[in-house]
């Protein structure tokens, strides 16, 4: 489901009967409220399921232990200067570039298959994570190349493109429409409004709590150890 789509599909329902929407659309000056609510109610629904995982390559070097894992330091962002290697560490590409986007860090391996201890201070393999966004590694004596796969975040829709396709398994889109609703009412002073978002909320409560009890969760997964043997680091 796209954006638009979206939009159409509470305009439609659970936001019809607000002065937002008109003849079944969101007016377009209300668009990017709508949109707001929208994002918050991914963030938050990202939070509650692991919906997808991703990996990134990370290399070491010696001497070095800190590593923030932000797009700063991606190689796209390389300038050719004398230190470039030991800033721009992210390895990606203009066609799979690093996004931004930990949410958390799920598991470390290294380009000797080794799965890396997280948060292990007794351990000489063991990796930091203070931070969602940086690693610190115990030992920096040789040059290795890390994969670190972690939970990501949905990038934030705009509503300058409502194209953007909402990344979202079928069952979960219930409860964005939900919690939206939930987020557009109770921003409103009405004592309709306010039992209107009191029900969605429970609405909302209440698709997690079935889908946590009868729906087994698999996060979309990209994610593989070929991107090691791909890029040549074994």
């Amino acid at each position: 489901m796209n954006l638009q789509e979206c939009l159409d599909k509470l305009a439609r329902g659970k936001i019809s009967n607000l002065a937002l929407c008109e003849n079944g659309k969101v007016k377009e000056k209300f668009i990017p409220k709508v949109v707001d609510a929208i994002n918050e109610a991914i963030t938050r629904l990202y939070s509650v399921f692991p919906v997808k995982e991703k990996a990134v390559l990370v290399e070491l070097y010696e001497g070095r232990t800190e590593y923030p894992l932000t797009s700063e330091h991606s190689w796209r962002n390389a300038q050719g200067e004398i230190d470039d290697e030991y800033n721009y560490y992210i390895i990606d590409t203009p066609e799979d570039p690093f996004m931004d986007d930990i949410q958390s860090i799920v598991e470390i391996h290294d380009d000797l298959n080794r799965r890396r201890p997280m948060n292990d201070p007794d351990s000489p393999l063991g990796i930091m994570i203070p931070e969602p966004n940086l690693i610190i590694v115990q030992v920096a004596l040789d040059h290795r190349v890390l994969q670190v796969s972690y939970r990501a975040k949905h990038l934030i829709l705009s509503p300058d493109d409502l194209t953007s396709t909402i990344q979202l398994p079928e069952h979960l889109f219930g409860a964005l429409f939900s919690y939206t609703a939930y987020l557009i009412h109770s921003d409103m002073n009405t004592q309709e409004a306010v039992a209107n978002s009191q029900k969605y909320y429970a609405e909302y409560q209440n698709i997690i709590t079935e889908i946590q009890l009868n729906t087994p969760f698999a996060p979309d997964k990209l994610v593989s150890d070929k991107k090691f043997i791909r890029r040549g680091w074994v």
